[in-house]
């Protein structure tokens, strides 16, 4: 990992874009996790992450904060918009890509609460505003911050919050961006629940979504979004909401 104080507002900056996503089972009990960004685009408000982490059967919810004694409130999401590729004489292959709208006054916050319950900091999780151009350069620095270190019990599911802030972008291919690590893979298991997370520059530009990693290259890999903006666009002046 990355030292934590080398640049706090910049680690802040990407944990306050990540938004943990929750599959939650029949008695609301949490089955899995995965990881998300909130995007302002051409207009619309909605909630970025990537088909393989959300395609499995259940309730997806976003945490909105903690309000004793009520508990844990939640947004559940409605159904997830995913994307197929099509090509003449070849099967049809979904694209690790899939959005959801959301209303403009859902605000999932970020909290520190103690041991007794009591709420001593909360801050909101921010909504990117991005028309999703934006590709990544080399020479520069880019990070991402997700929901990870997944530990399961018999009724919950935990986890930290791992981040990394000094990727180096590698190259693209075939839809996805490249990042190299600075330091060794630690291990898959580490970043489950990181699929989703966004990937921004140092600047706050919004450049690919997580969506896994080799352990022996030392690599993150990214949808590559400024490839797919304009099915984004098409399907959203379709829905017509």
């Amino acid at each position: 990992m990355t030292d934590s104080s080398s640049d706090p507002e910049w680690r802040e900056l990407l944990v306050r874009c990540s938004v943990p996503l929750r599959r939650l089972g029949p008695s609301r009990e949490v089955l899995s996790v995965a990881s998300a960004c909130m995007v302002m685009f051409k207009g619309r408000r909605i909630l970025l992450t990537v088909q393989h982490a959300v395609k499995r059967q259940g309730i997806w919810a976003m945490e909105i904060a903690y309000r004793p004694p009520n508990g844990t409130l939640i947004y559940q999401l409605g159904p997830m918009n995913f994307f197929v590729r099509v090509a003449p004489g070849k099967r049809s292959r979904h694209i690790d890509f899939a959005y959801v709208c959301l209303p403009d006054d859902v605000q999932p916050l970020i909290q520190e609460v103690s041991p007794r319950g009591e709420i001593y900091r909360e801050e909101p999780r921010l909504t990117l505003d991005s028309a999703l151009d934006q590709e990544p350069q080399k020479g520069m620095r880019y990070g991402f911050a997700g929901f990870g270190n997944n530990d399961r019990s018999e009724h919950a599911v935990f986890g930290d919050v791992q981040l990394e802030d000094n990727l180096s972008f590698l190259r693209e291919r075939s839809g996805l961006y490249y990042f190299r690590l600075n330091h060794d893979h630690p291990g898959h298991e580490v970043y489950e629940g990181c699929s989703g997370a966004p990937i921004l520059s140092q600047e706050g530009d919004l450049v690919g979504l997580v969506v896994g990693g080799s352990k022996s290259a030392k690599t993150i890999r990214a949808v590559a979004l400024p490839q797919y903006r304009g099915v984004l666009e098409v399907s959203l002046e379709n829905s017509g909401k």
